[in-house]
């Protein structure tokens, strides 16, 4: 029952990193709209997984639109858009990190749906490579939070999705390879080309 917790550990940092990247893109107007959220998910996300989760965030808000508003029929914001986490806490959450001084309840939608199918990606690899690398599950593969690490090291886009915040300031792609940046900076009225090592961004 080890593994539940850790994957809501792992998806607190892609939920960082998102929510970062989307209060950037929203601090120019102060609103935060599906718009933000759909930029900052192609910008943070890997392609794939970015096209999955607008798939999965325009299909939510496709079924939130067509659903019911009548008051007498009451539905949570989820059951309307047809997900299983919660969009209030989401929107909630979003309103007390000051994503945007006016956050849009779209906005939570897409945010919520693209945390879920990541949950989904999330499990549906790691199941996916212990029924090839397991051959004493029988056929019935147990994931276990050991066996879900292990998953996840082995997928470049989730491995460099689901480190620690502080490793994205190392420099390196999901395979471990050093990045070299090249600054252009103007000094003298010329241009300098200079090549730093990813770690020394570290202490900047």
């Amino acid at each position: 029952m080890e593994t539940v917790p850790r994957v809501s550990y792992l998806l607190q940092r892609a939920l960082v990193r998102i929510s970062r990247e989307t209060q950037r893109l929203a601090r120019p107007f102060g609103f935060c709209s599906k718009h933000e959220v759909s930029s900052a998910l192609k910008i943070v996300l890997a392609p794939v997984l970015a096209d999955s989760c607008a798939k999965a965030c325009l299909r939510a808000a496709a079924m939130f639109s067509v659903s019911t508003s009548d008051p007498l029929h009451r539905e949570s914001k989820s059951a309307r858009a047809g997900l299983h986490l919660h969009v209030g806490r989401f929107h909630r959450w979003m309103v007390d990190v000051r994503l945007g001084r006016f956050v849009h309840d779209i906005a939570a939608i897409h945010l919520t749906a693209a945390l879920e199918n990541l949950v989904e990606e999330v499990i549906g690899q790691a199941l996916s490579w212990i029924s090839i690398n397991s051959e004493s599950n029988n056929g019935n593969p147990i994931l276990t939070a050991a066996l879900l690490e292990q998953a996840i090291s082995n997928n470049g886009d989730l491995w460099g999705l689901l480190q620690p915040y502080a490793h994205l300031n190392a420099g390196r792609t999901a395979s471990g390879n050093k990045i070299i940046f090249i600054f252009v900076c103007w000094t003298n009225y010329s241009y300098e080309i200079l090549l730093k090592d990813c770690c020394s961004l570290c202490i900047v």
